[in-house]
């Protein structure tokens, strides 16, 4: 999952939960709608999806556009008042008709299981993928985790259709957790995120090749990294590329030149110009409540070589800030990309999908307001002019 309790740099946590079986009822939440006029840097603001005013999430888009339908996944609770994560699949039409969300992957249930707590943070892409003999055309790269929070690990399932209702799960962790020893890595008095928040392009569709980025957060900080994962057309012969770092020159916090760091990317390859574009939060965190996750977002780009060496800066294309959405909160971002990861548009006109929330005081902690049970997943079109 990718919400943020406490944010050092040095890791991410991932959500919360409590112990308690109930937690405070429904609330009356206002329907806040941003208006276009308002708009500078977005266009066309559509709402998508909330389970606004049940006590649930949805977040954390993962957007496949395919002719006039765009699939989506996204990150859920199947149960008002608790934290644990499913996978939903919907799609929407060019009408904004939306079909009924449905869960398509949920944790394994098998106690002490490496993703028996939670799975979130969904990546799909198209490729020859073949496990244990079967033939798939889709994996879903996705977060999971056995712990309450922390304790982050990658794993990987496999479907023929993209609306298929269940994926099947290879069968452990794909990408384990930094740390090789058994229990959670201390730093100071927190504990380190792990690896998750993956994000997929399938680079040679006929092998089953992959470029897999995504957030890793221990003792040496949190960024994004990426590795190549070669020959999943047989997933047991596979090789699991070297991890590799990401440039950071030409990352910066919203309205100064700071330094920020990277984490929760969506990434696409844009094949016409020879570049990556990503989708990423930027700091700073607010003060008030919820302080866990960001209000500001940002469109960038870079070169492909730049990408793969490790040098180079990356280009902003569009900062996306509360202005914009007409939310305090604005987090969890993908880009729409078709069904290999490639960009269907120009960056500078792309479609993107954001997750807002409310700010204290419409949502309070101390009263079971939580800011969760604010989240709505939104659309809209870049405005770069």
């Amino acid at each position: 999952m990718r919400i943020k309790w406490h944010i050092p740099v040095l890791f991410i946590l991932v959500l919360s939960v409590y112990s308690c079986e109930e937690e405070p009822g429904n609330h009356d939440w206002d329907d806040h709608n941003p208006h276009d006029s308002i708009a500078c840097n977005l266009r066309n603001i559509r709402k998508v999806f909330s389970f606004v005013p049940q006590n649930r999430y949805a977040y954390c888009p993962s957007v496949i556009e395919e002719g006039d339908l765009q699939h989506v996944f996204f990150c859920g609770n199947p149960r008002e008042n608790r934290f644990v994560d499913n996978i939903y699949y919907m799609t929407i039409d060019r009408e904004g008709q939306t079909s009924e969300p449905k869960s398509v992957l949920q944790p394994t249930d098998v106690e002490d299981f490496w993703d028996d707590q939670h799975n979130c943070d969904p990546s799909v892409v198209r490729g020859n993928f073949v496990y244990k003999g079967v033939s798939y055309n889709y994996a879903m790269f996705f977060l999971g985790s056995n712990r309450d929070f922390y304790y982050n690990e990658i794993g990987v399932a496999f479907a023929d259709r993209l609306d298929a209702d269940s994926w099947d799960k290879y069968d452990t962790v794909f990408l384990a957790k930094p740390w090789s020893y058994a229990g959670d890595m201390q730093i100071n008095d927190h504990k380190a995120w792990g690896i998750g928040q993956p994000d997929a392009i399938t680079i040679k569709p006929e092998n089953g090749d992959v470029l897999l980025t995504y957030t890793r957060g221990d003792n040496e900080g949190t960024r994004v990294v990426y590795r190549i994962i070669s020959g999943m057309k047989k997933v047991e012969n596979m090789v699991i590329g070297p991890e590799r770092s990401i440039p950071v020159q030409g990352i910066y916090q919203y309205n100064t030149t700071a330094g920020d760091y990277l984490s929760n990317v969506s990434i696409a390859l844009d094949k016409f110009n020879d570049q990556f574009v990503i989708i990423r939060q930027m700091s700073p965190l607010s003060v008030l409540y919820p302080t866990f996750i960001h209000s500001y977002l940002e469109v960038t780009r870079i070169g492909s070589i730049d990408f793969y060496t490790g040098t180079g800066s990356w280009e902003p294309v569009v900062q996306i800030t509360p202005e914009d959405t007409g939310y305090p909160r604005n987090h969890n971002p993908g880009l729409v990309r078709d069904e290999y990861g490639n960009t269907v548009c120009a960056a500078d006109t792309m479609e993107v999908y954001y997750t807002t929330s409310l700010e204290e005081p419409d949502v309070a902690y101390s009263s079971g307001r939580y800011a969760e049970w604010s989240y709505t997943i939104w659309g809209a079109r870049l405005n770069t002019e």
